[in-house]
């Protein structure tokens, strides 16, 4: 498959420009799990020497993103079934508690954020644009990481979501679920906003799990690993 055309970088931070443009490549979809990530196009996509794109190659590799093989390249990552399965049970658990505890740390100017997320991210789900909803679905879970005060736990949770960005936009292609997940959304903020921890949790706990069960369906039928 090919790559959108960028432009041309400095060569000082062209490793970081070419890992960021492989991922946003695998986030929106043009790079699918199993697609060939082509070593000597990214060389002459960005003007560059071999060196930054294949350490920015070996970072995907490293971060879980690509598969890397031996003679025959980097690939995009396909993961099996029963991995999915177990990653979204952990990250099930992870967010429940981000949660809980953004919802007793949070600053005001977090919950001011908070709500102005979602009031934003209610009109493009009602227009059905899912690429927009799903930028502000993640700003609005980060504002909750960012709200938990524990970065140790924020970093886990982004590590499994980095694993599961080959697949992450599937489900909010389908209109149902970007509707569902805004109704989820409004009960999550609603309960963070009140300080309800115990509600925090269970109704995030919910959210990650039937958006985990609708993501790996639509990968298995769709024949992805």
């Amino acid at each position: 498959m090919e790559m959108s055309q960028v432009p041309a970088y400095n060569e000082n931070n062209l490793q970081n420009v070419v890992r960021q443009h492989i991922e946003k490549e695998i986030s929106e979809g043009r790079l699918k799990p199993g697609d060939r990530v082509g070593e000597a196009e990214l060389m002459e996509r960005f003007g560059s020497s071999r060196t930054p794109v294949r350490q920015a190659l070996l970072q995907l590799g490293t971060a879980g993103l690509l598969e890397m093989r031996p003679r025959l390249g980097a690939f995009v990552a396909a993961i099996p079934v029963a991995r999915l399965v177990a990653m979204w049970e952990v990250l099930t658990e992870l967010e429940g508690l981000a949660a809980r505890l953004a919802s007793t740390r949070m600053t005001p100017e977090e919950r001011d954020a908070l709500t102005s997320v979602l009031e934003r991210s209610r009109a493009h789900a009602q227009s059905g644009d899912y690429p927009k909803y799903y930028e502000l679905n993640r700003e609005l879970h980060e504002i909750i990481y960012a709200g938990s005060r524990n970065e140790f736990l924020a970093e886990h949770i982004r590590n499994i979501r980095d694993r599961l960005r080959v697949y992450r936009p599937f489900p909010f292609q389908l209109q149902s679920q970007l509707h569902q997940s805004l109704i989820e959304h409004e009960k999550i903020v609603g309960a963070v906003m009140t300080g309800c921890a115990d509600q925090a949790d269970e109704i995030m706990q919910h959210h990650i799990s039937r958006g985990g069960k609708a993501y790996t369906e639509l990968i298995f039928t769709s024949g992805s690993t």
